[in-house]
């Protein structure tokens, strides 16, 4: 599974910037304490959820100002 993940990474560096695919990377712990919650029953605390939250607000921040900021540079 691990080896699976890091192909689709290196395939994916290979089609857009590290710029882009860093900030989502960040995503995969709390994809995977989701993941573990529901497959495995496994209990997440309040600080797991609020850390989960504040990493995908991080990244949609993140990625949403690369965004407009790409535009804005287009006009």
């Amino acid at each position: 599974m691990t080896a699976g993940a890091w192909l689709a990474i290196t395939y994916t560096l290979g089609k857009l910037s590290a710029a882009i695919v860093a900030p989502i990377m960040l995503g995969q712990p709390v994809i995977t304490a989701v993941l573990a919650h529901y497959i495995l029953l496994e209990q997440l605390d309040r600080l797991q959820i609020m850390g989960a939250a504040a990493v995908f607000i991080g990244v949609l921040l993140t990625q949403n100002t690369r965004a407009l900021s790409s535009e804005e540079k287009s006009k």
